[in-house]
């Protein structure tokens, strides 16, 4: 087999693959017909995370639909690939389009640009290499993303438009279930890196984890009795969620999201004494987690951890199911290897960014605020959290595409209530809205539950 022949059999091989291959490779590095099945395929493949069938696939050519692509299609399908060797594959396929550049360089210069042992214009010679020099460095990158001339790409993007505004739901990112943050953001998009900050005991990691949470459930709401959990009736509009807890064991942290599913006592959950009507709405969650089609996959993952444990893991789970989104709790205890704490910080930052970026994959990460500096002696009631609040690394603000910071006032462990600063919003509005929260049973709301009556009076108090 040729080697081109052997990349459009990695991607048709499995999705996991193809997310993998898209990252590394664009549809230049490929020769004739290869470069254009390939350059159609990833942008299906971008648009509807699955590997094509023929058919679909040449229907979606559309009028670049060639019969030769239904032989590469069939020939790269029956191709017995071993994936132990796409890195090796991968590396020489850049090598050959290392050597491609060099001649395309070589003959620009050396036939079209030398007449009788001179160059025609220095100037053509020396743009040609500088060209040259940059794409062979991106050769070597690890990641590529995407490029394209605001010609060559005109249609693509009023195709997009089109494609969004015949299906809306193609423009929504990931709810997170708080009203105010889905109406300025469409939900959380693909690609995005978002940081929740605050101070110590501030709970963002229980806002994490109830976003985490909100995103898995979508629109269903747990039966609070086993008999009314009927799975014929679950909503399948949630979201596949990867929770990686780096400060918490797996076994807490999912006593935890029990007693928010279920609207529990945590430490009734813990010590084993929930009262029988807890107990009943306990045991339909547990029934409604066994049965719901998404899944919520928690990796209890150690401290000092690499931001390439977590890609491994991601690749090893893509092959069972599509992750939508990803929550990391929290950044700021993954690997150092800097002797400069913030350098080091920031490198972690950069590099989850990049993660979100390659795959797609909205990321949502805790950091720590600084404490807020005292205003004339006199301590502010509600300082502001602004995004000079991110602790320890500016790097952290500029590789994030949001920030939400949770303000902290006097006795903030007693205010019932959770005032939420947006700090850094893409193309959004910055503004502050206001949650709800009951830690004892690890729940964050928009509004007072209305399942628990005597909630009104302690907020009334």
């Amino acid at each position: 087999m040729n080697l081109d022949e052997k990349i459009i059999a990695y991607a048709l091989k499995e999705r996991r693959i193809s997310l993998k291959l898209k990252s590394f490779i664009t549809p230049d590095y490929l020769h004739n017909d290869y470069k254009s099945f390939y350059e159609i395929f990833i942008s299906y493949f971008e648009n509807f995370k699955e590997v094509p069938t023929l058919k679909v696939f040449k229907e979606y050519s559309g009028e670049n639909w060639k019969e030769e692509f239904r032989n590469i299609y069939s020939n790269s399908t029956t191709l017995e690939v071993d994936e132990r060797e796409f890195n090796y594959d991968i590396e020489k396929l850049k090598q050959r389009y290392n050597a491609d550049l060099l001649i395309q360089v070589g003959k620009l210069i050396y036939k079209d640009n030398l007449s009788n042992g001179e160059f025609k214009s220095l100037k053509e010679a020396n743009i040609a290499i500088k060209k040259l020099s940059a794409s062979i460095d991106s050769i070597s990158n690890k990641r590529i993303y995407k490029e394209g001339s605001l010609a060559s790409t005109a249609q693509e993007s009023l195709k997009d438009y089109l494609m969004r505004k015949e299906n809306p739901e193609i423009a929504k990112g990931v709810r997170l279930g708080f009203r105010e943050f889905d109406r300025i953001t469409n939900g959380l998009q693909k690609s995005e890196l978002m940081l929740i900050g605050g101070e110590s005991s501030a709970g963002k990691s229980a806002l994490a984890m109830q976003m985490g949470i909100n995103a898995w459930l979508g629109s269903n709401k747990v039966p609070e009795d086993i008999e009314k959990v009927y799975p014929e009736n679950f909503i399948n509009d949630g979201a596949n969620v990867l929770f990686f807890t780096i400060e918490m064991p797996f076994s807490p942290l999912r006593r935890r999201i029990d007693a928010c599913i279920a609207g529990v006592s945590l430490n009734g959950l813990r010590d084993a004494s929930l009262t029988e009507e807890e107990f009943k709405r306990y045991e339909a969650s547990i029934k409604f987690q066994e049965f719901y089609k998404k899944q919520f996959h928690i990796v209890d993952i150690p401290r000092g951890c690499t931001i390439e444990q977590i890609e491994s893991k991601y690749l090893e789970l893509i092959y069972e199911h599509e992750i939508d989104l990803i929550v990391i709790d929290y950044l700021t205890l993954m690997e150092s290897k800097k002797d400069v704490d913030w350098l080091s910080l920031g490198e972690n930052a950069e590099k989850i960014h990049e993660f979100a970026r390659t795959y797609e994959v909205p990321i949502i990460s805790p950091v720590q605020l600084n404490r807020p500096e005292k205003n004339k002696g006199r301590e502010e009631e509600t300082p502001d959290a602004n995004q000079h609040r991110i602790g320890r690394s500016i790097m952290l603000v500029q590789n994030s595409n949001i920030i939400l910071n949770i303000r902290s006032r006097k006795d903030e462990h007693l205010k019932p209530d959770m005032q939420v600063q947006v700090a850094k919003m893409r193309d959004g509005e910055k503004t502050v809205f206001i949650l709800h929260k009951r830690l004892d049973m690890m729940r964050i709301y928009d509004d007072i539950p209305d399942w628990s009556p005597e909630v009104y009076d302690s907020y009334g108090e």
